[in-house]
């Protein structure tokens, strides 16, 4: 009566192996290697870091146009002068030169006529800088827009993924007819 019994006894330790096995495959499986806690956490936390480098682009973007407003102020101011003087820049704008020069009148002192062509030449140099400035503020401008379009595009992904993981849980609570999934605190 008793001959086959190790067979018997082998094989049900054999299925209960087998069954802790698969418990622990599915368990994995439903929770994951990690908490639903920290995969939300580097979720916010990237996004924190984007919006930080967001604010950084916006403020050197800001000391980059305030910039350009003075030397536009400046340059505005020695365009004054320069108009009071009787004195002014070439047609096509390009700064100081002997055009300038042969519109001095003719009893001008040498001083005077140096520090009008130094005066036009920093004119020059002042717009060539504005214009420098306001290329570089478009390349950035377009930067920070391309950039920030990225993050848009990255919080809509990481929403309706979001989106997808609450519908499968509110699903399976639907299919189980059960409320065993621990509630996450959002914040």
């Amino acid at each position: 009566m008793f001959q086959n019994w190790n067979f018997l006894i082998a094989e049900m330790w054999v299925l209960l192996a087998l069954a802790a096995l698969v418990g622990l495959i599915a368990g994995f499986f439903f929770f994951g290697g990690k908490s639903k806690g920290e995969g939300n956490f580097s979720l916010d936390q990237s996004l924190a870091a984007a919006k930080s480098e967001l604010l950084s682009l916006r403020k050197q973007l800001d000391a980059a146009q305030e910039q350009m407003f003075a030397q536009e102020a400046e340059l505005s101011d020695l365009r004054q002068i320069a108009a009071a003087s009787g004195v002014g820049l070439g047609t096509d704008g390009a700064g100081a030169g002997e055009d300038t020069l042969a519109e001095l009148p003719e009893e001008m002192p040498e001083e005077f006529a140096q520090l009008m062509l130094q005066r036009d030449e920093r004119i020059a140099l002042l717009e060539a800088d504005l214009e420098d400035l306001r290329a570089e503020l478009e390349t950035d401008a377009s930067k920070i827009e391309a950039r920030f379009e990225e993050m848009i595009v990255e919080a809509d992904a990481r929403e309706a993924e979001i989106e997808r993981l609450t519908e499968l849980v509110a699903a399976y609570e639907a299919a189980t007819g059960t409320d065993d999934m621990p509630k996450q605190a959002n914040g």
